[in-house]
């Protein structure tokens, strides 16, 4: 997981308690069910699972995955819940004497389920230990060996890309203090979110965001068997700067059953070389997510539908990168502007594969 052992209960309350979980023979069983999963993917590499045990020196490449995010969210309607459940994480490709991160490719998974009544919290542990462990993909460590089977691992890569700056403007600290945010964790979440978009859409290696960025930036992570890695994350050639503008609701349309509201959230996408000196990219880019309420909710968790709206936002955003959409552009950024600028994104892109 990704932090140190004190962050785990905080930021991975249900995720944690998985990591403490043995088989019978005392192998933590998350990495029990990992090989397992990884060994059944197809993958026809020799694969040795406990690099811990070789000699170093020997300039091995090693790969570590990494959970990065846990998150359950509610929606009550009526007197039922809809429950979203999500788990994210990252395949690191490292030089395993150095502990440099080589690539980073993300892995999510997601539940939606609706509940009548309470939720308690057996019923939470059981939704996460369900994210993790399902089959066919659906689960945690089934997508990841399913992603692990394709990637082609190997020690260079092309140039680096990243988000190194996350910018929150009043509006959107406003929003924050709001919604009892924290507005520094808050920047992390958007910079994790733009960078795993940017790399499954674009199916490019990225670089993890770290408060900061600065040369020689690195990561914490913490593994089932109890040791510590601190990895070094390198400097990107691209630099990614995220402006958070804000985020707006507006009522569309309202009858005697249904109302019609447009969450919108609003950003600003900068791109430059490593060094600040050459600008590639800088446009506005919105989105206005729609949700039809029924006039008898008892209370809507606006928060839940703002996120879906940004992370929409972001997804689009980066699939301009590959294939600019000129009706796209003139309906949520600054048009023939945008796709001018967008033109060069190809030859970047196809730098850092």
């Amino acid at each position: 997981m990704a932090g140190n052992a004190s962050d785990a209960a905080e930021s991975f309350p249900l995720t944690s308690k998985l990591m403490t979980e043995t088989t019978a023979e005392g192998i933590p069983l998350i990495e029990d069910q990992l090989r397992k999963k990884v060994s059944g993917s197809g993958r026809l590499d020799n694969i040795v699972f406990d690099l811990v045990t070789q000699q170093q020196g020997q300039g091995a490449v090693a790969v570590a995955f990494v959970v990065d995010w846990e998150n359950i969210a509610y929606e009550t309607i009526n007197n039922s819940k809809k429950i979203v459940a999500d788990l994210h994480g990252q395949i690191l490709v490292f030089d395993f004497d150095s502990k440099k991160v080589l690539a980073a490719f993300p892995v999510a998974v997601q539940l939606i389920d609706v509940v009548d009544g309470e939720v308690t919290e057996a019923y939470e542990a059981e939704l996460i230990r369900r994210l993790t462990f399902g089959d066919n993909g659906q689960g945690l460590l089934s997508a990841f060996a399913k992603r692990f089977s394709t990637l082609d691992i190997k020690r260079t890569y092309g140039n680096y890309i990243g988000v190194v700056d996350v910018v929150l403007e009043s509006k959107a600290q406003e929003f924050l203090e709001a919604h009892g945010k924290d507005a520094g964790q808050y920047e992390i979440k958007v910079a994790d979110q733009f960078g795993k978009r940017l790399s499954s859409n674009l199916n490019i290696p990225y670089v993890p965001y770290t408060k900061g960025m600065a040369i020689g930036a690195k990561m914490v992570a913490r593994f089932a068997s109890g040791s510590e890695y601190q990895f070094e994350l390198p400097k990107p050639d691209y630099q990614i700067y995220l402006t958070l503008r804000g985020f707006k609701k507006v009522q569309l349309d309202s009858n005697s059953v249904l109302s019609a509201w447009a969450y919108g959230s609003y950003m600003n996408v900068r791109i430059t070389d490593f060094d600040s000196t050459t600008h590639y990219l800088d446009i506005p880019v919105k989105y206005g997510a729609v949700k039809k309420v029924p006039n008898t909710a008892n209370k809507i968790d606006d928060w839940t539908i703002f996120q879906e709206s940004l992370f929409s936002l972001i997804d689009q955003t980066t699939q301009q990168f590959i294939e600019p959409d000129r009706k796209w552009l003139a309906e949520w950024s600054s048009g023939k502007d945008a796709y001018k600028q967008l033109q060069s994104m190809q030859r970047i892109i196809d730098r850092t594969q």
